[in-house]
């Protein structure tokens, strides 16, 4: 307990858990078993009370978020380098975004669980379809870039400083895992259905943050995207001992070749599928 409420500067040498470590695979192990039983749990429900989970979970995040602020100011440690603006923090404002949009529900789940559409004019309909589309793609970016985001920050912490039992190390493993459980269950539940057409996405999400934030970054000197310098222990120190100056050029094709992958198993994985059925059909 001595250390529980330290921050990293006040914190004694050689008390961290170590990256790769025993401390950290096992941690990793717990993370994933939440997941699991996050998604178990959030199958159960109905459609109209899984809606009301998504709402809730964005907001826990959130306060999560505010809660580790008031710890930082009254420890006397905020500061600009704790802005939400690291890809993982701007995930919290996309859930929120995509929780609090109007959603079309499908006509199988409407007559399972006799839910209705609310009244409405054609043109108040026309425009509930519209975000919700807009809304469909914010979940199948928040799978294929939010959520492998989140996933590499657990597998490349870079708080590895703090002891395992430590207030902000606690926090940084179960606010990831929150965020990377939540993709999967739009997954799950059949809200999103991501495919290669939609490649362009995330790098049009990107797009749309990286500028502003690499300019931030280069005036007030941070590291936020981990676009300014490369994290020590992580793959874009392997990538800057290999490329020198020009790392930021294999940064952007790993980002590529990584979302490119998750599409290309997730059309695997349909293509299985369908067969698979078709297959049973033919028996």
């Amino acid at each position: 307990m001595d250390l529980f409420w330290l921050e990293y500067h006040d914190l004694p040498e050689g008390v961290g858990f170590g990256l790769h470590t025993p401390k950290h695979f096992l941690t990793l192990a717990v993370c994933a078993l939440v997941s699991v039983l996050l998604c178990l749990w959030f199958q159960k429900l109905s459609w109209k009370k899984q809606e009301k989970a998504l709402k809730i979970l964005p907001l826990l995040m959130l306060a999560g978020n505010l809660l580790r602020d008031v710890y930082l100011l009254i420890v006397g440690y905020m500061s600009i380098a704790y802005l939400p603006l690291h890809l993982c923090s701007s995930s919290i404002f996309a859930y929120l975004l995509y929780a609090f949009l109007p959603e079309e529900i499908p006509e199988k789940v409407k007559q399972k669980e006799h839910l209705t559409e609310p009244d409405g004019s054609e043109k108040q309909k026309a425009r509930c379809h519209r975000l919700s589309a807009f809304r469909t793609a914010l979940g199948e970016v928040s799978f294929v870039l939010l959520m492998p985001g989140s996933v590499t920050a657990l597998i490349f912490p870079d708080w590895t400083a703090y002891p395992l039992f430590n207030f902000m190390c606690l926090h940084s493993f179960f606010w990831h895992t929150l965020i990377a459980c939540y993709p999967m269950l739009l997954l799950i539940s059949g809200r999103i259905h991501p495919t290669i057409k939609h490649l362009w996405y995330p790098f049009l999400y990107l797009a749309i943050i990286t500028p502003p934030i690499a300019l931030f970054d280069y005036k007030e000197d941070c590291n936020y995207l981990f676009v300014h310098w490369p994290v020590q222990g992580t793959p874009l120190e392997s990538l800057c001992n290999l490329m020198g100056s020009y790392w930021r050029v294999g940064y952007a094709a790993l980002v590529f070749v990584v979302i490119l992958v998750i599409y290309l198993v997730i059309e695997l994985a349909r293509f299985l599928v369908r067969s698979l059925k078709k297959a049973a059909g033919q028996r």
